[in-house]
C-alpha cells in the first residue's frame, strides 16, 4: 500500500541515495534540511529493545533530507520526504548503527545549493560528532506512532535534582533498565 511505502522510505540510506530509483531524482534535486530537537534510536538488547532520545543540549540538530511529491494509487498528490542516514558515530553506536545525517554549520549551504556536485555532498554523511550530544532513556510509549504526548520524550530516569539520567557511552551504564512490568 501506499502507506507501507511512506514507511519504508522514512530513512534512506546515504550510501544508496544515487542507486536507488526511490532517492535519485530527489537527492540530485529535491534536497532540504529538517529542523530537529532531537531524535529515537533503540538499543537492542537479548529482550527487547530500548529507546533512547538524543539531542543537542538547548539546540536544534539540522538534519539532511530529501522530499518530493507523487500520486497514490487514487490519484491524490502525496507530499513526502525522507530523512538521510549514516553510519553511527561513537557516541550513538553502542545505541544503534545508523543515525541521522546532521549537518554541521558549514555543510548547510553545501546541502541547500542545486550547483553542488555529488562528491560535496558526499562529504555531509560523515558521522556527527559533538561533545554537546546527550542520549537518555525514554518510555516504550514512543514505540508506537499513536502515541503524541509529552510522555514519549520525558526521561525514564532522573537524577535526584530531577535532570534526566544521560547515557554514558564510556560506561554504558544508566539506571538500572525498568522490567516489562513496570511500563503496565
Amino acid at each position: 500500500t501506499d502507506e507501507d511505502f511512506g514507511l519504508k522510505t522514512f530513512n534512506s540510506r546515504s550510501e544508496t541515495l544515487q542507486e536507488k530509483k526511490a532517492f535519485a531524482h530527489s537527492f540530485k534535486n529535491k534536497r532540504c534540511i529538517i529542523p530537529m530537537s532531537g531524535f529515537y534510536e533503540w538499543k537492542k538488547t537479548q529482550l527487547r529493545k530500548i529507546p533512547y532520545y538524543i539531542h543537542l543540549k538547548n539546540d536544534i540538530l539540522p538534519v539532511a533530507a530529501i522530499y518530493d511529491h507523487w500520486k497514490n494509487n487514487s490519484d491524490e498528490i502525496i507530499k513526502s520526504f525522507s530523512i538521510v542516514t549514516t553510519d553511527a558515530s561513537d557516541f550513538i553506536g553502542p545505541i544503534h548503527n545508523r543515525m541521522p545525517v546532521i549537518l554541521r554549520p558549514d555543510q548547510i549551504d553545501i546541502w541547500n545549493s542545486k550547483d553542488t556536485s555529488v562528491e560535496d555532498l558526499e562529504t555531509c554523511f560523515t558521522p556527527y560528532h559533538d561533545p554537546n550530544l546527550k542520549a537518555y532513556q525514554v518510555s516504550s510509549l514512543v514505540n508506537h506512532s499513536k502515541h503524541n504526548q509529552p510522555e514519549v520524550i520525558r526521561p525514564l530516569y532522573k537524577n535526584e535534582e530531577g535532570e534526566p539520567i544521560y547515557y554514558d557511552p564510556e560506561t554504558q551504564d544508566i539506571e538500572p533498565q525498568k522490567s516489562l512490568e513496570d511500563f503496565f
